[in-house]
């Protein structure tokens, strides 16, 4: 697993690398190659978003070997937490690369989910509860879990839920892609920038492509932010 710490500059007032907001909307997307589950009945991380400050808050994607054609998003805070199971339409038996993106909005009084599969729409899902953000000193892990799903037991050590499977072209985003900018651009490498160049990230100009990891640097166990092998 890897694990990112967010970045906060506060001289210049830039915004957090790592921020969960259904309001300001979020996209995530990755390619993923799913093996055989490990262990029967068991959850495994795809992605996973937490504040080791704040045990209630935690936000990723999990596949579940009790149901094999789903992805399931989960969202943990201080109010309320809840998973939203999406369908991907696809079959235990398939073990093709297959490229998933996860846009995530508010609507009216609910959190939505969105799921597109090899840049097509899946299936969607929501959950009815006030809009609750989530920011500070959050980290993000690929691959397992920074700690149990629920972000409640604190006994469970980051790496929790390893994820039994490859994965690739990770990036995630701090607005809501569309259907159109998912399916032009899955199959290609986008143009993305760190938020150390302040005269291109500030307040005015916020960092949209918050994380891009390619995992093509070519030495295994290592992962390089914007540089082809897979985690």
């Amino acid at each position: 697993a890897f694990k990112k710490d967010q970045v906060w500059d506060t001289s210049s007032k830039q915004q957090q690398s790592f921020r969960v907001d259904f309001n300001e909307g979020m996209t995530t997307e990755f390619w993923l190659k799913k093996g055989a589950f490990g262990v029967a009945n068991s959850r495994e991380a795809i992605f996973d978003v937490r504040d080791p400050i704040n045990p209630s808050a935690s936000f990723g994607a999990y596949v579940s070997s009790s149901g094999v054609s789903n992805l399931y998003a989960y969202y943990n805070n201080a109010s309320h937490n809840f998973t939203l199971d999406l369908s991907t339409g696809l079959t235990a038996s398939d073990t093709d690369w297959h490229h998933y993106a996860i846009a995530y909005s508010r609507d009216g009084n609910d959190y939505v989910a969105k799921l597109y599969i090899d840049g097509e729409f899946a299936d969607s899902a929501a959950n009815t509860n006030a809009n609750v953000a989530t920011t500070g000193t959050l980290k993000t892990t690929i691959g397992a879990l920074g700690g149990d799903f629920f972000n409640t037991a604190s006994a469970v050590p980051a790496g929790y839920g390893k994820l039994s499977g490859s994965i690739d072209e990770f990036r995630f985003w701090q607005e809501t892609r569309n259907a159109q900018q998912i399916g032009r651009n899955y199959f290609s490498i986008v143009n993305g920038g760190g938020n150390t160049d302040t005269s291109k990230v500030n307040d005015d100009n916020p960092l949209k492509l918050s994380a891009y990891y390619k995992f093509n640097e070519g030495k295994p166990g290592v992962a390089a932010e914007g540089t082809n092998c897979s985690l």
